[in-house]
This record gives C-alpha cells, sequence and structure tokens, in this order.
C-alpha cells in the first residue's frame, strides 16, 4: 500500500509534467533579445538627475539651520518627471 505521503508526490509529478513539457516546447522558437547597451542609448535621453537640497533645523543643542543634499534618478513622461 502507497502512503498518503507518496500518494500526493506521484499526483503532483502528474500535474506538472505535462504542464513542464508544454512549457518547453511553446518555448521552443528562437528569440531575440536586445543588447543592454542598446537599450541604455534608446532610453538615455529620457533618464534624469534630482538633485534636491533641504533646510531645516538642526537637533537641539544647535541654533540655526542646515541643509542637507540628496540626490535621485527618474524618468522623463512627456512633462513630468518620474522618480521613485
Amino acid at each position: 500500500m502507497i502512503s498518503k505521503q507518496a500518494n500526493a508526490l506521484m499526483r503532483a509529478a502528474q500535474l506538472v509534467l505535462p504542464l513542464l513539457v508544454l512549457f518547453l516546447w511553446a518555448n521552443n522558437g528562437p528569440s531575440y533579445g536586445q543588447q543592454l547597451r542598446d537599450v541604455f542609448r534608446s532610453v538615455q535621453p529620457a533618464v534624469v538627475i534630482v538633485k534636491t537640497e533641504q533646510i531645516g533645523l538642526p537637533p537641539f543643542p544647535q541654533q540655526g539651520l542646515v541643509s542637507s543634499d540628496g540626490l535621485g534618478s527618474g524618468v522623463l513622461d512627456g512633462c513630468r518627471v518620474l522618480t521613485k
């Protein structure tokens, strides 16, 4: 008599094996990928660098204002800059 664990493993194999064969058969054709340098050259004009400066209050014992710089990047989308 086959254990429940072995029976469940056989069912899983019966489900996965046909899907695996179908996947490998469907992906058998040639694929035409882009070179990374070509992608970089095509999107380079749309990439922007965002520099920020924040002015705020320093920690308690100090007085006056302090500034902290930041640096980020984004992509131009029409007239908007999209950042993450």
